[in-house]
């Protein structure tokens, strides 16, 4: 792709494609990354779940750039900015809209609205697979607006914020069960005076695995139609 070796004012989206591709390798090298991944004083899954999410956005307003310049509709090149009607009839504009659940339903809406002069000027299949918006509504579910794995707590505090770490407290009375069967990879004990255990900590089963696994999903396949529109509306630029 040639988009990847020009500069940002050569890009057709604005740019939006190639910062989308950079989170998205980022969040993959930290997969990668054994001894990150394993550290147990590192909740390793804030920053490469928050990298997969603002990829997902930024994937999501490139082709929204791309599909309006190839349609020849309204754009702002100079505040780089698009204004759009949204799900609740309310005008909405690109640069300041991060809800990946309006986002995504607005290129899905402009894909539809003009998909017979899409596909008469393009080679691809532009359908898109129903897992793709299964995944996008247990995104937007959680992190609809790209906070949730920027902050320990939300700005109106939730009952899903105690979800996001990995490690939480233990029943006292099933430590022996927690350690005999594996559940935690360690536990902290904490004691009164006397010897008593108070407390108890460990790294438990993740509750938030679904939506995890729907974040690669979700970068997977818009990074693949990402490519696609490349491609075909602009040879690769």
């Amino acid at each position: 792709m040639f988009y990847y070796l020009t500069d940002r004012e050569s890009q057709k989206d604005w740019g939006f494609g190639l910062v989308a591709l950079s989170f998205q390798d980022a969040a993959y090298k930290l997969l990668k990354d054994r001894e990150f991944i394993s550290d147990i004083t590192v909740q390793s899954h804030f920053p490469i779940n928050y990298l997969l999410r603002h990829s997902a956005e930024l994937y999501l307003k490139s082709m929204i750039v791309s599909l309006h310049k190839f349609l020849d509709l309204t754009v702002d090149d100079e505040r780089y900015n698009i204004r759009f009607i949204g799900q609740n009839e309310k005008e909405r504009q690109l640069n300041n809209t991060h809800w990946i659940s309006e986002l995504h339903w607005y290129w899905d809406k402009l894909i539809n609205d003009h998909q017979d002069e899409i596909e008469k000027r393009t080679k691809s299949n532009w359908a898109r697979p129903p897992e793709l918006k299964d995944v996008i509504e247990t995104i937007s579910k959680y992190d609809d607006s790209s906070t949730f794995f920027r902050y320990p707590v939300e700005k109106r505090p939730s009952t899903k914020d105690n979800n996001k770490f990995k490690t939480s407290q233990l029943i006292i009375d099933d430590l022996e069960g927690y350690v005999r069967e594996g559940k935690t990879p360690y536990v902290l004990i904490l004691e009164d005076e006397e010897g008593s255990i108070t407390e108890a900590y460990g790294r438990t089963e993740f509750i938030l695995e679904k939506l995890e696994k729907s974040l690669l999903i979700a970068v997977d396949y818009l990074h693949g139609f990402h490519a696609k529109t490349r491609f075909e509306f602009f040879g690769g630029f």
